[in-house]
């Protein structure tokens, strides 16, 4: 008799821990799904109109659960347009918001992240808004013929998906970042002020060192006012801060959570046969929020409930490999310089290619590539392995990156 498999959230890295476990051991489960959202799962992080079913063939080879044609195929079920509301986990039996009751042999919690609103005064005003998914992008769709100005609160990926997004509306756009330079998670301050430069020549405003303490206006939003007094115009504001764990419906019960809902090596999480994964869970300290570490962490557990030999997870090296208005970027590991790490930099001003690695003693620690990023693949594994490269001087992919740019 299968054991009943329930997940907990519809979204990449829960749907991909299951298809991984299917290509593992299909017939070991008896699977259920229960999602929030009332459609198949998208790339939250890489959350363009795209996701309104404009998918190109590149996007649905890498999602292929972008329809309900893969659950039926699978003869999994799936509850789209549920929310979890009490976890028995004792009986273990789970309900939902519209009265629905499941039992589970074993329970995984991916319910991902939701966005961050700043709180200030009036962020509950009309036409403030989060980035984080498809109904932020339908409201930005389809009040966009009633707007003029936007404001993006936020510089990061997802505040320039969404500047992206309002410049194709036909909107005037002023992007407002706290920090120094854009992306400044991903990107140093030379790689941020490259792209800051070629999006302001497609037509994105910037305002940097900026921190935004009010949204202006009375029922509606009419503007944004900064910390230093100095007021900006705007009928829409988007906040794209930064994510949260989605962890409300079980911050109340016996389940640890801290920042995320607590999980050890194993994804086991503090009660028995319960698992959680993705952006709503917290491992050694560390939430994460881009693909490469949701797709570990799902392989791993996938290969623990089909009964494979897996390794422990120990963490994930953060890295990024990213097209934003055709710009391809990359970035992993450590990308600031500090004592005891030697700094590689090349950069070709005229077409503003840029490129950094890090090495310390005799391993690449970290790299930051802009534009060109043909060396990223190798450069990640050198990272990930921890590999010795020797005197890299003397390394051919070193000295053919090395002379690939002109000196700084």
């Amino acid at each position: 008799m299968k054991k009943k498999l329930l997940l907990v959230g519809n979204g990449m890295a829960g749907v991909y821990c299951i298809e991984q476990l299917m290509k593992l051991n299909a017939d070991m489960y008896e699977i259920t799904i229960i999602g929030s959202d009332p459609h198949p799962p998208y790339n939250r992080i890489r959350m363009t109109s795209s996701n309104l079913g404009k998918l190109s063939e590149q996007e649905k080879e890498w999602n292929p659960y972008s329809s309900y044609t893969w659950y039926q195929e699978h003869e999994i079920t799936l509850y789209a347009g549920h929310q979890v509301v009490h976890i028995d986990y004792a009986a273990k039996k789970v309900q939902t918001d519209k009265g629905e009751h499941f039992v589970y042999d074993i329970l995984i919690l991916a319910t991902g992240s939701l966005p961050f609103m700043l709180p200030m005064p009036g962020v509950d005003k009309v036409g403030v808004i989060g980035f984080r998914d498809i109904r932020n992008l339908k409201t930005m769709l389809e009040t966009s013929p009633i707007f003029r100005k936007a404001v993006v609160i936020g510089g990061g990926m997802l505040g320039l998906e969404a500047a992206k997004e309002l410049m194709d509306l036909k909107l005037d756009v002023t992007v407002v970042h706290e920090h120094s330079h854009l992306m400044n998670r991903q990107l140093d301050a030379a790689a941020g002020d490259l792209l800051q430069k070629d999006l302001e020549e497609q037509g994105i405003t910037f305002q940097l060192n900026k921190k935004c303490v009010s949204i202006t206006g009375r029922r509606r939003a009419e503007g944004v006012r900064f910390h230093d007094g100095e007021e900006l115009q705007a009928d829409l504001v988007v906040m794209a801060v930064g994510i949260k764990p989605n962890v409300g419906f079980v911050r109340n019960s016996p389940l640890a959570v801290h920042r995320g809902i607590l999980i050890n090596d194993y994804m086991e999480t503090s009660m028995p046969d319960v698992y959680a994964l993705g952006e709503c869970a917290e491992h050694r300290g560390t939430t994460y929020g881009m693909e490469a570490p949701l797709f570990e962490q799902g392989m791993l557990l996938a290969r623990r409930l089909a009964g494979v030999d897996s390794i422990p997870y120990t963490g994930s090296v953060t890295s990024a490999r990213i097209n934003i208005y055709g710009v391809d970027m990359f970035s992993a590991g450590v990308i600031s310089e500090a004592p005891g790490i030697r700094v590689v930099q090349r950069l070709d001003e005229k077409n503003r290619v840029y490129k950094k690695v890090l090495i310390q003693g005799r391993r690449v620690i970290g790299a930051v590539l802009y534009k060109d990023i043909a060396d990223s693949t190798r450069l990640y594994q050198l990272i990930l392995t921890g590999e010795d490269i020797g005197t890299w001087e003397d390394d051919m992919f070193f000295r053919e990156c090395y002379n690939r740019m002109n000196l700084i």
